[in-house]
């Protein structure tokens, strides 16, 4: 197990990780299983040992929403070094533990693509928003958030299987620049208008395009 881990067998060796309190974890896309784990996140997956976390087949229970999200995540972190940030509910022993979950691409020594995890539990987490980040991933409706800037910041399951996985901008989701133009002038001229209506100030217009 850990002659597959490349770098994080020196940080195992010298038993760095485990003084972290942040629970770190590493993901086998092709096993669903966990290749290895600090304590912090032993603690999370309420496993013993990191051997009885390791022997765990994540994919038993798994959903297909969840499945694909993690095919997503392995798409993009082979073709870029993409990064995501999300709210993930985990139910090691049938208990809802609720994370902030950064996902990075992790390459092990034969070559494939796993999955680095850096998890914070989320103890007070209002529970409408622990509801709404799971109907995100297993809705069909396809939700997409974007900066103001036109940057792709978010895509859900639904979203990503119907444009494919190339970051898009907002200005690519119109089949007609004009409308896209005139659309992005109608939201900025309604935000003027809240901001007006609710502080009695006017802000400076900002061009759109």
């Amino acid at each position: 197990m850990k002659d597959n881990l490349g770098e994080f067998g020196t940080i195992l060796a010298h038993g760095l990780a485990d003084r972290l309190t942040t629970a770190l974890w590493v993901y086998d896309f092709d096993e669903q299983r966990v290749l290895w784990a600090n304590k912090a996140a032993l603690d999370v997956w309420q496993a013993d040992t990191i051997e009885a976390l390791c022997a765990r087949d994540l994919g038993t229970d798994m959903s297909p929403a969840v499945r694909q999200r993690l095919d997503q995540y392995r798409e993009d972190f082979i073709v870029r070094d993409a990064e995501f940030s999300e709210l993930w509910t985990l139910y090691p022993s049938g208990s809802a533990v609720t994370l902030r979950v950064i996902f990075r691409g992790y390459r092990l020594n034969d070559g494939r693509m796993a999955m680095l995890c850096e998890g914070l539990e989320i103890e007070a987490s209002d529970p409408e928003t622990v509801r709404s980040a799971d109907a995100l991933l297993h809705t069909s409706v396809m939700i997409s958030l974007f900066h103001r800037d036109g940057r792709q910041l978010y895509r859900n399951p639904a979203a990503r299987v119907a444009y494919g996985g190339v970051p898009r901008t907002l200005a690519d989701q119109f089949s007609k620049p004009d409308d896209h133009r005139d659309g992005m002038g109608q939201a900025a001229r309604l935000w003027h208008a809240r901001r007006f209506a609710t502080d009695g100030v006017l802000p400076c217009p900002t061009p759109m395009d």
